[in-house]
This record gives structure tokens, sequence and C-alpha cells, in this order.
């Protein structure tokens, strides 16, 4: 059996999260990430059939660091919030922290180098 997975894109004030077993996704939604840091204390979603499931890990998507690039505010307090995520996640579940580029590798999404001005942001 495969392990359910929570899985979060953070973000300032909102964060994008999907719980998923292999292929397949029980739930998702953009929620306040103060309802976000609420689910992964608990380790457990309701799904979209109503039923409820218990996930083993929490997976993060984490800052990665741009050399030459100025860090904001906003990139700032997102940091906090993996950070808050991380201590929030309910006793017994496994945190993962995956850089970015991991994630877009996972899914297919090919990156760029930093001097082509045609790359785009891959969230949606």
């Amino acid at each position: 059996m495969t392990d359910v997975i929570l899985a979060v894109d953070p973000g300032t004030i909102h964060s994008a999260w999907l719980v998923l077993d292999g292929r397949t996704i029980l739930a998702a939604a953009i929620d306040l990430n103060v309802d976000v840091l609420r689910l992964a204390s608990t380790g457990w979603v309701q799904t979209r059939d109503g039923s409820d499931v218990h996930f083993a890990t929490v997976a993060i998507e984490r800052i990665e660091p741009r050399y030459g690039l100025n860090v904001g505010w906003e990139t700032i307090r997102t940091c906090e919030f993996v950070g808050a995520l991380t201590v929030a996640a309910h006793a017994g579940l496994t945190v993962a922290l995956l850089r970015r580029s991991v994630i877009l590798g996972h899914l297919g999404v090919a990156t760029r180098g930093r001097g082509d001005a045609t790359r785009t942001s891959a969230d949606s």
C-alpha cells in the first residue's frame, strides 16, 4: 500500500495543498496558512467522497536560495511558515522538505538556465 501524503506549496498568507495516495488526488485546496497548520497537526483529512484518511507524510516545498536575487518580506514570511509547518506536523508523521527544482523535475517540467528570457513560472 502506498503512503498517503499531504503535499504543501507554501505561501505568505495562503498555501496550496493536496493529499494523494500514489497517483490519486484525494483532496486539494488553497487555504489560509493557519488552516493548513491545523490540517498538518492532525494527521487526518476528509477526502472528496467524505471519508477520513490518515496521511503518513507531510511534503513541503522549501525555498531555494537564488544567488544574486534580492529576498523580500514575502519570501521571509513564507520561510517562517515552512518552519512553523514543519514544527506543527503531527507527532509520528514524516516531514520531507523538497526543493522546488526537484518537484518540477518530478512533474516533468523543464527548467531553463538563468539567462533564458523565456522562463516562466510553473506554479499553475
